[in-house]
This record gives structure tokens, C-alpha cells and sequence, in this order.
């Protein structure tokens, strides 16, 4: 009778750890939390390259009709003040470029920079923490 109690209190013991882990883990933060790609446009594109900076994500999304190709620039304030999609201007390689109205939008990959030229000439440039392709895409 004593050895079946020890197999029951071994089982519920047992039981209790695993449920009091799964507890912790479920209110645990996460170790390293990637950084949320801006959606696409259109349910028929898919983003080709990502890139974070300290204030913005940024998608680069590819055309409807060819899934290879790259036609938007997808970015969101990391703030919650919004975001704007625009199609490309121009791309080559891994720098890519929208315009909107005198506003210019460049993601450099190869200098991990996105750029911002305003109206008035100046620009605002800030480092990349985080880029590259997805999916496949690219380099």
C-alpha cells in the first residue's frame, strides 16, 4: 500500500511541476522578440525585404502579378502614429525608393540606412538595427 502512495504522490507531484511550468513559461516575456512586418497591400503581393529602424518597419513588398518583383514601400511608426504605403519609384539591388509629393522614402541595405529627404532639403537619416530579404528574395 506504501509503495502504491509513493507511485501516486511521484505521478501528482509530478503533474504539478509540469502544470507550474507551463504556468511560468505562458507569463514569461519572450527571449528576443522579432520585429512585426508592415502587412502588404494586397493579399496577392508578399514581402521581399524588411527593415527596422528605431522609429519605423518597413516592408518592401512585391507586385500582384509577379511575386519576384518590387513595387511598395510598406512603413509604420513604431510610436502607433501611423504608416504609409507607396508604390516604389525606383529600386536596385537592396536600395529601394518611394516618393510622395516631395517627400523621398529610401531604404539602403547597403549601408543599413533609411532615409527620408523632406520638402525642405534636409534629411533624416537613421541606422538600421534590423534588414534583409525574406522569402527568398535577394542576396
Amino acid at each position: 500500500m506504501q509503495l502504491l502512495l509513493q507511485k501516486l504522490n511521484r505521478k501528482t507531484a509530478l503533474k504539478l511541476a509540469l502544470v507550474g511550468i507551463g504556468a511560468f513559461l505562458s507569463f514569461a516575456p519572450a527571449i528576443e522578440a522579432q520585429p512585426a512586418a508592415p502587412p502588404c497591400p494586397t493579399r496577392s503581393s508578399r514581402p521581399l525585404y524588411f527593415a527596422e529602424s528605431g522609429n519605423f518597419n518597413v516592408s518592401i513588398c512585391s507586385a500582384q502579378n509577379n511575386r519576384n518583383t518590387p513595387k511598395y514601400y510598406v512603413a509604420t511608426s513604431k510610436n502607433g502614429r501611423g504608416g504609409i504605403t507607396l508604390p516604389l519609384s525606383s529600386y536596385r539591388d537592396i536600395v529601394f525608393t518611394a516618393r510622395n509629393g516631395r517627400y523621398t522614402y529610401t531604404v539602403n541595405g547597403s549601408r543599413g540606412q533609411l532615409i527620408v529627404q523632406l520638402p525642405n532639403g534636409r534629411r533624416n537619416v537613421e541606422t538600421l538595427s534590423t534588414y534583409g530579404p525574406l522569402n527568398g528574395y535577394g542576396h
